[in-house]
């Protein structure tokens, strides 16, 4: 299902002709205008806050004044200047309103007491140590507002033995288990230059969000939404915790790439004018060996240097089968190295995808604003600025809905500008809106009972987001082709035996489904997907722009079968644009974004992730996007389309690298495991072999708690590094001395102790420390399942824990066409002839 979408005189269809507006009068206040936050974040949970208001919500952000007790350098990483001009408040802040309030003041916390009384969600990030002292743990908030959804994001969770631990982002990336995969081998772990934990936290915590307001509106009471972003990171893990499971083995970095024992793969490559994404496969090598020779290079990829076919070069490393020889894969790469030196990355963009290899370049933030797919969907926004004198540049939404606004003004209030608004006497009272009936009994799965899923998408994004929809109780109808099994039903890690029901990765992200087999291109196909579409609420799908246009399954199409009807298209660049038809996956797709070239060192290549990231960024955001679409259809009666580009997603987890460059023109790059304030902050060596542990120390505070270690070394007291200013002047000294001191402690051993005295540490976590992880055993963040061909696995369960409908597992991944019988004669209403005849005549293949 490769064909291009329909090309007019000027090429590719623009996005606004592919994205159909199925109303005049869409609602512009945004799907979830009905909903106010309150919002009581540090960096961690901004981004939360702000997706939130972009979708309609009215979010209040409680700031404290200067010297307030939460920290104001944590409002922002540009130090302790005015937090009004601030980049990352201009980015994270948009479409906020501002109080300001001293919560240690009895008036100002009688006032946030109301304000929370005549809300819907607190959302709150702030350390847990003053959010004690203030008397807002869970029971008391309960007790007190029993309306209220409360929404937590912090590094380990809120509860389990590691929840008062200290963590930034560094430390809960090293926790989660990514960073292990990051970096080049012969060097420590790697973090991405702009925060990632964070990130991923505040998009799980967005769904974790509107998944309780959606149960509390069914009858359910309001609950915790405990978010972790350690479990966050986990769940970017990919196949690499699969393939422990199944085989024992710790998938390892590999310099951009991610091995698996000896085999690994390679991503990253230099060209004329800096770096591409490529991943080299026995399927792409010939088509570059082809270009390398209609451009007058002699080129032989085909073999290696002893003449044996080159097998072992996989996009997925499969332990199972032997890699190449490393002769025979610095041969080709020798090869491919210097033909790609003669050409810029945009250059081997555009002609290695018109060629059908999945090229990307790795993108820096000046590259995005050229890049011509965003300028001609119109991503970015263009807001002036009266207090600047001067035009900033926004991302634009996260996904395009046809009839739901995204709110992209007004611009981030100056810190306590609508304190008087708020909290005026003239202002009439809020109360939120709530069921009349409260049920006694529900669980997580009756939060979406009812809810109906077509689910046509195909390998990461699209499974996975339905997958969440099930595990809240939707029906999920997983529809595949027998013709062509879905690529992941073949991707490593594979259970022994022959079939299309071994993947461990598959079955990962297709839990909770009905299976079914379709042959969409049949004739007869139509009248199978006329009756699931019926009494569909949503249909999703992730093929290339154009394909389900071709086979007459378009939106436009099915919204005439059923106008009630939400349809999402999540693909790699979006409906419309010259490079809608562009291949691509996570691993590769990361770099276009920006994420590729913000991960590595500054005196080397960048390396990227060595996981498929974009595919979680995305997945969180579709899901959100569904949960916000069915809001406004109970409003307006009518389904609508969305477009998800997982590039223009992705650029939403640069943080505020977007507005930096538009309005100082700073282009960040990747700085190692630095951080451009903090010091240390880093990866340091410890016993054992590729052992290590993330040290992040943030402030003096926690500088000076060294002093309390029963085995501090002598050179903490040096005067040059008795403040933050000092020691980021002596950093390369001092990371030199951390490094020597930490080689002699075991890395669980120095992360206890590190955290004991209040510094945030954690050791570098790889496959199977993750699964034998204290915390995540006691917040039960793996689900176990017996698959009937894999047998009995740990699975990823959400980031977010609901504290009144905890989700739980259910059934595992099906087996392809494991339920045609029963969904095509039961749920659609054929007869035993009828369906007889669809297996005869090929439409059930």
């Amino acid at each position: 299902m490769e064909d291009h979408p329909e090309r007019s005189s000027r090429g590719y269809v623009s996005w606004s002709e592919a994205l159909v507006t199925v109303s005049e009068n869409p609602n512009t206040r945004g799907p979830i205008s009905q909903y106010r936050i309150v919002e009581l974040c540090d960096a961690h949970g901004v981004l939360g806050g702000r997706i939130l208001a972009g979708l309609g919500a009215e979010v209040i952000k409680v700031e404290p004044p200067a010297d307030g007790s939460i920290r104001p350098e944590i409002f922002s990483d540009e130090g302790l200047m005015d937090r009004n001009v601030a980049s990352r408040r201009y980015q994270m802040d948009a479409g906020k309103k501002s109080v300001c309030l001293d919560l240690t003041e009895s008036r100002d916390l009688d006032r946030f007491v109301s304000l929370l009384e005549s809300s819907d969600v607190l959302l709150e990030s702030a350390q847990k140590s003053y959010i004690d002292s203030l008397g807002f743990t869970w029971p008391e908030i309960h007790e007190k507002f029993p309306n209220l959804i409360y929404t937590t994001i912090s590094p380990f969770g809120r509860t389990g033995p590691k929840s008062s631990w200290l963590g930034e982002d560094l430390v809960t990336m090293a926790a989660g288990g990514l960073m292990y995969l990051c970096g080049d081998p012969d060097r420590a772990p790697l973090r991405v230059s702009v925060p990632q934990a964070s990130a991923q936290a505040s998009v799980q915590a967005v769904v974790g969000t509107l998944i309780a307001l959606r149960a509390r509106k069914n009858g359910a009471p309001s609950q915790h939404v405990d978010v972790s972003m350690q479990e966050a990171i986990v769940n970017t893990l990919g196949n690499s915790q699969a393939t422990y499971a199944m085989t024992g083995a710790v998938s390892k970095r590999s310099g951009g790439g991610r091995a698996s024992g000896e085999g690994g793969m390679r991503l990253v490559w230099p060209c004329k004018d800096g770096y591409v994404a490529f991943s080299r496969s026995q399927r792409s090598l010939p088509l570059i060996e082809t270009w390398m020779k209609e451009a007058g290079f002699a080129a032989d990829l085909s073999v290696s240097s002893n003449g044996q076919e080159v097998t072992g070069i996989l996009n997925m490393p499969d332990i199972s089968s032997p890699a190449a020889s490393p002769e025979a894969i610095a041969l080709i790469d020798e090869q491919i190295e210097e033909f790609f030196s003669n050409f810029n990355k945009m250059e081997l963009y555009e002609e290695g995808q018109r060629r059908g290899t999945m090229m990307c370049p790795v993108s820096d933030v000046s590259n995005l604003f050229e890049n011509a797919q965003l300028q001609q969907r119109q991503f970015f926004i263009e807001i002036y600025h009266e207090e600047l004198g001067k035009t900033l540049t926004y991302p634009g939404p996260p996904f395009k809905m046809s009839r739901s606004a995204w709110r992209s003004e007004p611009v981030a209030p100056k810190v306590g500008e609508h304190t008087e608004e708020i909290f005026s006497s003239d202002r009439p009272i809020r109360k939120p809106d709530l069921p009349t009936v409260a049920r006694d009994k529900f669980s997580s799965r009756d939060i979406l009972k009812g809810l109906k899923v077509v689910d046509f998408s195909w390998v990461g994004v699209g499974p996975m987001a339905a997958q969440t929809l099930a595990f809240f109780g939707a029906e999920v109808i997983r529809v595949e082709s027998a013709q062509r099994p879905e690529t992941f039903r073949m991707a490593g890690p594979l259970a022994e035996g022959k079939g299309p029901n071994r993947s461990g990765y598959w079955a990962n992200l297709n839990r909770d489904k009905l299976a079914i087999t379709l042959d969409l291109r049949a004739e007869g196909a139509g009248r199978v997907v006329e009756r699931l579409i019926q009494r569909a609420d949503i249909a999703t799908e992730s093929f290339r722009p154009g394909v389900m246009a071709s086979l007459g399954f378009d939106y436009e199409s099915l919204r005439q079968i059923n106008s009630e009807l939400v349809m999402i298209s999540m693909s790699m660049e979006g409906q419309g644009g010259p490079h809608a038809g562009f291949k691509g996956f996570g691993l590769t797709l990361q770099a276009t974004a920006g994420i590729t070239g913000l991960t590595g060192w500054p005196d080397r290549p960048p390396v990227g992730t060595g996981v498929a990231y974009t595919d979680w960024f995305a997945t969180h955001l579709a899901v959100t996007s569904l949960l916000t679409a069915l809001e406004e259809r109970e409003d307006s009666g009518e389904g609508q389309y969305i477009d998800l580009s997982q590039l223009e997603s992705m650029i939403w987890g640069l943080d505020d690298a977007i507005v930096r460059y538009s309005s100082t023109g700073e282009l960040l790059s990747p700085q190692g495991n630095r951080h451009q304030y903090a010091a240390p902050h880093g990866v340091y060596e410890c016993i054992g072999e590729d052992r290590w542990c993330a040290i992040s120390i943030m402030n003096d505070d926690q500088w000076e708690s060294f002093l309390n270690l029963d085995v501090c070394p002598s050179w903490v007291t040096r005067l040059e590094f008795a403040t933050a200013s000092s020691r980021k002047s002596h950093e390369d000294e001092l990371d030199q001395l951390l490094n020597e001191w930490t080689r002699q402690f075991d890395a669980e051993v120095l992360t206890q102790k590190l955290q004991d005295v209040g510094i945030p540490a954690h050791y570098v976590a790889d496959a199977q420390d993750v699964f034998n992880d204290s915390q995540l055993t006691a917040r039960e963040h793996f689900w176990s399942t017996r698959h009937k061909v894999i047998g009995e696995m740990l699975w990823d369960s959400p980031a977010f824990k609901l504290s009144e409908t905890p989700a739980y597992p259910d059934a595992p991944a099906p087996l392809q066409g494991e339920h045609n019988e029963y969904v095509y004669k039961e749920i659609l209403g054929f007869t035993d002839e009828e369906f007889i005849d669809l297996i005869v005549t090929g439409v059930v293949n």
